[in-house]
């Protein structure tokens, strides 16, 4: 199975079981950098889509939350998830700087990598990453592949949400700590 077909494997999975009032998108587009210009104007028009190549990067699968802002819908990034078959070191480098790009303008956005063709992940990764918040190494997971993206999916806009309500909420806290969580994947038949 190539990256494209399993993209889709999984975006078939995951549309019918996200909340409703998500959305998921394939080959969304996100700003990596706003640009103000020397009158303080954005260079950018926020009433256009992002486009790839005008400071915006593709990614593979991006989950939306719709949010009603008091005169219309906006989509807002809170996952995306990027595919390799199986990953280099410049794999590494390059999607955990795409990720610190994209949460420079989205802070709450969560962002991982799917390899669908490897049994571990490589030391390289922990070698590497800087911003890449999950990775899972699926090849020996596919009989039960939609309860593992499923869980991953609902932890990780949890995150997101907290993340959202503290930079924008008015919650205030004296204590935080990143949690690193390590684990073989094992699911429970039912």
């Amino acid at each position: 199975m190539d990256e494209n077909q399993f993209v889709k494997k999984v975006a078939d999975l995951l549309e019918e079981k996200l909340p409703k009032e998500c959305i998921l998108q394939k080959n969304a587009n996100l700003f990596y950098q706003i640009i103000l210009d020397n009158n303080l104007k954005p260079m950018i028009n926020f009433d256009e889509k992002p486009k790839r190549g005008h400071s915006a990067f593709q990614t593979d699968l991006c989950i939306f939350l719709q949010k009603y802002n008091g005169k219309e819908i906006k989509n807002i990034p809170k996952v995306v998830i990027e595919f390799k078959n199986a990953l280099s070191t410049h794999d590494v480098i390059t999607y955990s700087n795409k990720a610190r790009r994209h949460k420079q303008v989205y802070p709450y956005l969560r962002y991982g990598l799917i390899s669908y063709n490897i049994s571990k992940i490589p030391k390289r990764f922990f070698m590497h990453n800087e911003d890449l918040d999950f990775y899972l190494a699926l090849k020996d997971h596919s009989h039960n592949l939609e309860t593992i993206l499923m869980g991953l999916i609902k932890k990780e806009l949890e995150i997101s949400d907290i993340l959202e309500l503290t930079i924008f909420g008015d919650h205030d806290y004296d204590y935080f700590r990143t949690n690193i969580e390590f684990k073989n994947l094992v699911v429970e038949s039912r």
